[in-house]
């Protein structure tokens, strides 16, 4: 191989590398850790930009008694109505994060209250929570998929007496 054609597999090798990072499973929960408490920190400050930032294209959020909500449009009008409606002041606790692939998969308790902006009863936010996060084409992790419902009373499972 000619000189030339070092320099073209050597550049084409770093821009390959760069396009696909490669990314430990300790930098994915690093960054899985800074998203989640930025999206508490936005949500709490009204930031609806930057929350939507947090958000990949394609996303789905999945909630009890309501239709799933596709993508970031649908996102950005959901979003808008609760921090038009409420304060948000809550926090996501971490139970386990797991990486595989460009999918990052975290699981959860969402903890806090929605404050009416316009007075009345605070409401708790007492949620359990699955994400799945996955890489995208800039390297950056971004929310994919996602559902959260109320916690209850711990019940039996089925089939016992």
């Amino acid at each position: 191989m000619n000189r030339w054609g070092i320099v073209r597999v050597l550049l084409a090798a770093a821009l390959l590398g760069s396009a696909v990072p490669v990314v430990s499973a300790a930098d994915s929960d690093a960054a899985i850790r800074r998203q989640l408490a930025q999206f508490d920190r936005d949500a709490g400050n009204g930031n609806l930009e930057g929350l939507m930032a947090l958000f990949a294209d394609d996303a789905v959020i999945l909630g009890p008694g309501q239709a799933p909500v596709v993508g970031k449009p649908a996102i950005r009008a959901w979003w808008k109505g609760i921090l038009d409606q409420f304060k948000v002041d809550g926090v996501h606790d971490l139970g386990e994060i797991t990486t595989s692939g460009d999918l990052v998969i975290l699981q959860g308790k969402g903890r806090g209250e929605l404050v009416p902006k316009t007075g009345g009863a605070k409401l708790p936010i007492d949620n359990w929570f699955l994400h799945v996060y996955r890489r995208q084409a800039d390297g950056s992790v971004r929310f994919w998929r996602g559902a959260f419902g109320p916690h209850t009373p711990a019940a039996q499972p089925l089939g016992a007496k």
